[in-house]
């Protein structure tokens, strides 16, 4: 949590990984889209298949979560299901 909000136009590459929703597919063609220009918000959309998800973890070209990553129900946002199953 103390490494997010991610800068998209600036990370390298190992913090992009970081970031949920992102996969080394997806990363790749952030990292060359970024060559020619600096990505906004829209343009990592085209990109990846969920904005939804990765919107409180990153900076984008007139983006910046703000208050997001403060919110009280983050985790229930992003891990919908996840319990413990009993052994027993």
């Amino acid at each position: 949590r103390g490494q997010f909000p991610v800068d998209i136009n600036r990370a390298d590459r190992e913090a992009l990984l970081r970031v949920p929703g992102l996969g080394t597919k997806v990363v790749a063609k952030i990292l060359e889209t970024r060559r020619h220009r600096r990505m906004r918000l829209e343009d990592v959309g085209r990109v990846c298949q969920s904005i939804a998800k990765l919107r409180p973890f990153i900076i984008a070209e007139g983006w910046s979560p703000g208050a997001l990553t403060d919110k009280a129900g983050l985790r229930d946002k992003i891990a919908h299901s996840c319990e413990q199953l009993s052994l027993f």
